[in-house]
């Protein structure tokens, strides 16, 4: 059984803690991005670290419960179930799974091709693009998230 959240929906925990993630990582990532723009490389790296491993714990724990439970019997009173709940999951699915290879090689190629502690580098023009469309992409997935959450479990 999935435990309750504390938001006060039909949502489980696991949910309410990554819509209450989701806020923070928007709020992390432009803070990130303003520390590179004053040249604090190992603090962007800290952050962007720490945004990359506890989503990723996130995304591991989200991932069993809805294998073990599910989330469609706490769904089904909503009034969208049958109507824009499905196409809203697909077009999340859409951004989600890009963002999280766009992660896993922004990361992977950053701590290969930065030294340490990190500096501008020949890679950095290469980051920096990787990091734009990263951003993008989890931008549109943070936003059909809630959408998806509000949906679902909200309405």
């Amino acid at each position: 059984m999935l435990e309750q959240g504390f938001l006060g929906t039909r949502a489980p925990l696991i949910l309410d803690i990554i819509a209450v993630m989701l806020v923070l990582v928007i709020l992390l990532q432009g803070f990130s991005i303003y520390l590179v723009k004053r040249r604090a490389y190992n603090w962007h790296k800290r952050i962007q670290l720490g945004i990359g491993y506890g989503m990723g714990a996130l995304l591991i724990w989200f991932e069993v419960q809805m294998r073990l439970v599910g989330w469609r019997h706490l769904a089904e009173d909503s009034e969208y179930f049958d109507t824009y709940l499905y196409p809203v999951l697909l077009l999340h699915l859409v951004f989600a799974i890009p963002t999280f290879l766009l992660w896993i090689v922004t990361i992977y190629g950053a701590l290969k091709n930065f030294s340490k502690p990190p500096k501008p580098s020949k890679y950095s023009m290469i980051h920096k693009r990787l990091g734009k469309i990263s951003l993008i992409f989890s931008s549109g997935t943070i936003v059909t998230a809630w959408l998806f959450y509000w949906l679902a479990f909200v309405s």
